[in-house]
């Protein structure tokens, strides 16, 4: 949001409406949040489902669980899944290297997962069967562990898969979208389905984005403002970077010096928040001109049912001019 500077709507408004007559395809909605959105980078938590199977123990600091070797991490770097034995485990992203090595009073036969295309390494811990080398994307690689034929080996309370992700050597939150894929094994139909979505939603994303930052920033992705403090390509207040970047799964978006430094970053808060704004508007079953009009009012006042207030704002003149002259382009 960009605080009083609401007279830039104008020229938002004026490059996106052009879109009135899109037709948002199928699949769209399930490309966003499966692949940029909120659903698919959500972090797991302790009651979660996950490929069907219940997350028990949830990521951090826990009371520490009595096992068969006395009691597990307090500092739980991962998240446990009620898998029973012989679960499998599917390659998620383009392929990747398993490296399977064993721990006998900790993790038991764990896996080491690289895939080629994700910013992540992945640990899966308890295992009865890993096999370490190459893996195409959905091939089976291990099978989770646990009572009678299938040992699990390790401290553990009982059969269950231990799921951490780390980034650059660090364990960080595990996200849904890739503990669900190596579960069920869908990972090759989730890019698909993403991939068909991505060509007739893209316009659209596109469109809102880059009328965004010509206006405010011609693309300088270092732009700052003197008076307000709204930083990146898209000009957004300090105070929204760390929580917009929270609430689209965006990691390391902390303060204004980390933004600047990250153009990527800004691309995927910016996407995530005008595609969160679109769908709210679209929800209430407005056509896609007003879409247009409600997601200019909630980018730069937060409030979508201002798109028709005719009374200037801070000083600047009121968005509904420019809804007005675009209706004649």
């Amino acid at each position: 949001l960009l605080g009083t500077e609401l007279s830039i709507a104008l020229a938002l408004t004026l490059g996106i409406t052009t879109i009135a007559t899109f037709n948002q395809p199928k699949g769209a909605d399930t490309f966003m949040n499966a692949v940029l959105g909120t659903d698919f980078q959500a972090k797991v938590q302790e009651g979660d489902i996950i490929g069907g199977y219940e997350v028990n123990s949830g990521f951090g600091l826990r009371e520490a669980p009595k096992t068969n070797q006395g009691y597990g991490s307090s500092d739980h770097k991962g998240v446990d899944l009620l898998t029973p034995p012989g679960t499998k485990l599917y390659m998620i992203g383009a392929g990747g290297t398993v490296e399977c090595e064993m721990q006998p009073d900790g993790a038991g036969l764990y896996a080491t997962i690289k895939p080629k295309d994700i910013p992540y390494t992945f640990q899966a811990m308890h295992l009865n069967n890993c096999q370490s080398g190459e893996w195409a994307t959905g091939q089976v690689f291990a099978e989770t562990g646990g009572e009678a034929d299938h040992p699990n080996a390790g401290n553990s309370s009982g059969a269950h898969l231990h799921w951490g992700q780390l980034k650059d050597g660090q364990h960080v939150h595990p996200q849904k979208g890739y503990l669900t894929a190596a579960i069920v094994g869908n990972w090759s139909d989730l890019m698909n389905e993403a991939a068909t979505a991505k060509k007739g939603f893209g316009d659209v994303t596109d469109r809102l984005m880059n009328t965004i930052l010509i206006q405010e920033s011609g693309g300088d992705p270092t732009a700052e403002n003197v008076h307000t403090g709204a930083a990146g390509k898209y000009q957004i207040l300090p105070e929204n970077i760390p929580a917009w970047a929270e609430e689209c799964g965006v990691e390391g978006a902390t303060d204004v010096p980390s933004f600047l430094a990250n153009p990527d970053m800004q691309d995927a808060i910016a996407a995530c928040k005008l595609k969160q704004y679109w769908d709210n508007a679209k929800e209430r079953g407005v056509d896609d001109h007003t879409a247009c009009r409600m997601v200019a009012s909630a980018w730069y006042s937060g409030n979508p049912d201002w798109y028709d207030s005719t009374a200037p704002q801070a000083g600047y003149p009121s968005m509904v001019l420019g809804f007005a002259s675009s209706l004649v382009r």
